[in-house]
């Protein structure tokens, strides 16, 4: 029985499906992370070059 003829439902399918969807919101959690830590480092930059022009 080859891969697109197995049941969805049939155990080691199911391992593999649930193996694919937390990698892949493993995945999406990990580029947020990144993408809230760029803008975190943004911000902070231009905080203290406002802090740095005011002083």
């Amino acid at each position: 029985m080859g891969i697109r003829q197995a049941p969805l439902l049939h155990a080691p399918m199911g391992f593999v499906y649930s193996a694919a969807f937390t990698t892949g919101v493993g995945y999406f959690f990990d580029q947020w992370v990144e993408n809230n830590n760029e803008l975190l480092e943004l911000r902070l930059a231009k905080l203290k070059k406002i802090r740095e022009e005011s002083a």
